[in-house]
């Protein structure tokens, strides 16, 4: 899994802009190679030996799925103060710099991105900007792993109806995926041709899943979250 895993540089994971449709097929393809060998009772551990640094408030979902994310391909992680890590004797440069010596991989949440940036700039190892937050791109990949599983691998030509806001970042980073997957997006539940799947975001905060009528589980979403997570970690790691 680890030679057969294409590489993917972290920075192109922090926009949906630099994430091209080559870049969002391997990674889909990678997390259901990681799905399917979790589901055969035989789950791969290929960043044994890494250890990752989450900076920025441990008790949220996104740091704990992420966290378990990274367990689970075997690697350590450990929770830190960003505030008080850049408090330290060395300054920001100096201390960004000390934990790209002491960690693997950064993750970054809830700080602004000019932080994130610099602390990129001096760790020398791959920086992630919130990879389990609601409004990074690999939530939108995720539905899209969840139009794979339950439609068809192939999602180019399929019809994905959504309701709800558009303008929030996690909907745009969704439908211009999508399209850029090759599907037909239809908006306001009322579309033109029998929808392959179908979104609800009229919820603030909560996404419903649908497929031929019937209800995503939502404990198999968020599995299909956590593959994408765990794909994008060893795409950038392994």
């Amino acid at each position: 899994m680890k030679s057969s895993s294409p590489a993917l540089p972290h920075r192109r994971t922090w926009s949906i802009a630099d994430l091209g449709l080559t870049d969002l097929l391997s990674v889909l393809d990678t997390a259901r190679a990681i799905k399917r060998a979790a589901h055969s009772g035989r789950p791969m551990t290929p960043l044994r030996g890494k250890h990752i640094a989450l900076l920025g408030d441990p008790t949220g979902s996104g740091p704990q799925s992420l966290q378990r994310a990274a367990t689970e391909l075997g690697a350590r992680v450990s929770h830190l103060d960003p505030i008080a890590a850049a408090a330290g004797k060395a300054g920001p440069a100096g201390t960004a710099h000390l934990l790209g010596r002491l960690y693997d991989a950064l993750d970054c949440s809830g700080m602004p991105m000019d932080a994130i940036e610099r602390i990129e700039r001096e760790a020398g190892v791959p920086v992630f900007n919130g990879l389990a937050g609601i409004e990074h791109p690999a939530r939108a990949i995720g539905e899209l792993l969840e139009v794979q599983e339950h439609v068809n691998p192939a999602l180019a030509g399929l019809a994905l109806d959504f309701a709800g806001r558009e303008d929030t970042p996690r909907a745009q980073a969704l439908l211009r995926l999508a399209e850029r997957a090759g599907m037909s997006v239809q908006h306001g539940g009322a579309p033109q041709r029998p929808a392959d799947f179908s979104i609800d975001a009229r919820e603030p905060g909560h996404w419903h899943c649908s497929h031929a009528g019937q209800p995503i589980d939502e404990a198999a979403s968020d599995e299909d979250h956590r593959c994408v997570l765990q794909a994008l970690l060893l795409m950038a790691l392994g």
